[in-house]
């Protein structure tokens, strides 16, 4: 009898530990589902705006006119450095 008791209870005990196995795998692939969808939509998004950037930093560079009608400064916008010139010019 003691035997039966014992099996039952072993029994139990894998049934709770095969549920909380299910429980957690079932988590992990929801958050990877999830997860991963929006690291790339965050990292094409920073992709984009760097992009807009670096194009902004050109054009002002460049000393051509934006959308204001000013022309570039030799230096760019503030946060860029001058452009290069080839030694002897």
């Amino acid at each position: 009898m003691s035997d039966i008791k014992q099996l039952e209870q072993e029994a139990s005990s894998l049934r709770r530990t095969a549920l909380v196995g299910v429980a957690v795998s079932f988590t992990a692939t929801l958050v990877c589902v999830i997860a991963a969808p929006m690291l790339y939509n965050y990292m094409q998004h920073m992709q984009s705006v760097m992009q807009s950037e670096v194009d902004f930093c050109r054009s002002r560079a460049n000393g051509d006119n934006g959308a204001d009608g000013e022309t570039g400064a030799p230096g760019g916008c503030d946060h860029c450095p001058p452009p290069r010139t080839a030694p002897g010019y």
